[in-house]
């Protein structure tokens, strides 16, 4: 009797780790508290609902300000800290590559940008995917874009400074191409990384002169061989003979891969290395704010997009003022966003996502106001940040659907498919009415025209 009390006892435990095992390993059985993806479905649906029924809820700001470290001689030139929900503030910074008169010695800012960019957008993702209940083994970007330095090197401002920019989705999941092109084109109208790249955004910028008294030499540059505002003028000037010289050194690859991390449960949703010159490969990871459907344990990537932005802005600025023959004792910038969440949210279609976009450079030093304001408008011509702001560009996507190797953390592309280019939707600054198809069609002409 005993024999077969424990018997039954037995196997009863095994039934039960059997059950446990099958939850674990049965790709169809969901995760548990309505969160898949990595997104929290339910906590999404409810900020959804009542974002909904009161839309002045989807209007938002978002704000960081950051640095140009003129305090210091080496390492990073600029930097911010942004602020997540759960991790109080990550310090971030950026350095000009050497080839633009920095150091090389932290991620640059366009990398930061592009890195933003891949947060986002596959996060937007793994959301609509998820909202449609499609579980994601796998979703990897590639974000690759094809640059011309002329403008950023002040040799001719005409030339656009994006040949082309292209984006690689590699999934994997038991749902069917015809599935993931759905999710992309609910991605593409709701992703704010992506709106901001296909839509002209034309950003108010303030150039404020600051007093600071500080003990700096405030002296024009004479020498121009010398590092000036945290700019190695000698080494960029050879540069910029050298690349005029021979155009074709203007040509360049900006690359960079991120993981939408679903080997884990709890931490930021996305990540990405990215390379420095002098310090080596440097990780970033982001995560979706609680209201969004993430946990709000790193900084969003929007804000690392508007981080980028800053650090190009006033990369900008210091080098050209250098040129100009301006030393500065102090550089700061603050950006603004205000913006609407209805159309990222799946509220309403084709709601403008940004209502007005803020730039003010803080500047001190002992040049006049008007030369400060000239400074402005040049580096309006150079940024490349700026351009992009302001300039459509519409991606080509590529969908990978691919078999992964656990082991070996590798995988196999099974089917690809390239998107093609849709319409974009773009809004002005003024009064965020429609613009004309004519004026997109003539800037998309002029661009491959050149």
């Amino acid at each position: 009797m005993d024999n077969q009390i424990n018997k039954k006892s037995f196997i009863s435990i095994l039934k039960k780790l059997e059950e446990k095992m099958n939850y674990h390993y049965d790709k169809s059985v969901k995760p548990k508290g309505g969160v898949l993806n990595r997104i929290n479905l339910d906590g999404f649906k409810v900020i959804q609902e009542k974002y909904t029924k009161d839309r002045l809820l989807c209007k938002k700001l978002l704000e960081i300000e950051g640095r140009w470290r003129l305090d210091v001689n080496y390492g990073p030139q600029f930097e911010t800290e942004l602020r997540t929900e759960r991790a109080g503030k990550i310090l971030v910074q950026t350095d000009e590559t050497t080839m633009l008169g920095g150091g090389g010695t932290a991620i640059h800012p366009i990398s930061l940008c592009m890195a933003g960019f891949g947060g986002c957008f596959t996060a937007a993702f793994a959301k609509w995917a998820a909202m449609q209940n499609i579980e994601l083994n796998t979703l990897q970007i590639r974000a690759k874009a094809n640059i011309d330095l002329s403008s950023s090197y002040g040799i001719d401002d005409t030339i656009p400074m994006i040949d082309n920019y292209q984006l690689d989705l590699f999934i994997e999941s038991d749902a069917t191409m015809d599935k993931f092109r759905e999710i992309l084109e609910l991605t593409k109208l709701r992703c704010f990384c992506y709106y901001c790249t296909t839509t002209p955004i034309f950003p108010t910028v303030l150039l404020s002169k600051e007093y600071s008294n500080n003990e700096f030499n405030t002296i024009q540059v004479q020498n121009e061989h010398q590092i000036v505002n945290r700019i190695n003028l000698k080494g960029f000037k050879e540069i910029r003979k050298l690349y005029s010289e021979n155009r074709s050194l203007c040509k360049k690859t900006l690359e960079i891969e991120g993981e939408w991390k679903l080997d884990v449960q709890y931490g930021p949703q996305y990540q990405t290395k990215l390379q420095t010159e002098r310090a080596g490969e440097i990780l970033l990871q982001t995560d979706e704010t609680i209201i969004l459907g993430g946990g709000g344990t790193s900084f969003h990537p929007v804000h690392l997009c508007m981080a980028g932005f800053a650090a190009n802005f006033c990369s900008e600025y210091a080098k050209w003022a250098a040129i100009e023959g301006v030393k500065l004792d102090n550089l700061r910038i603050i950006v603004k966003q205000y913006i609407d969440l209805s159309t990222g949210f799946g509220i309403e279609p084709n709601v403008p996502m940004i209502d007005d976009y803020q730039v003010e450079l803080i500047v001190d030093s002992n040049a006049n106001i008007e030369k400060l304001l000239d400074i402005l408008e040049i580096i309006k011509k150079r940024s490349f940040c700026y351009y992009c702001l302001v300039t459509p560009t519409v991606p080509l996507i590529t969908i990978h659907k691919v078999i992964s190797d656990s082991q070996d953390k590798s995988f196999k592309v099974v089917k690809k498919e390239l998107i093609p280019e849709t319409n974009i939707i773009s809004i002005s600054r003024e009064n965020n009415l429609l613009l004309s198809s004519i004026f997109k069609k003539r800037k998309v002409m002029q661009m491959k025209k050149i």
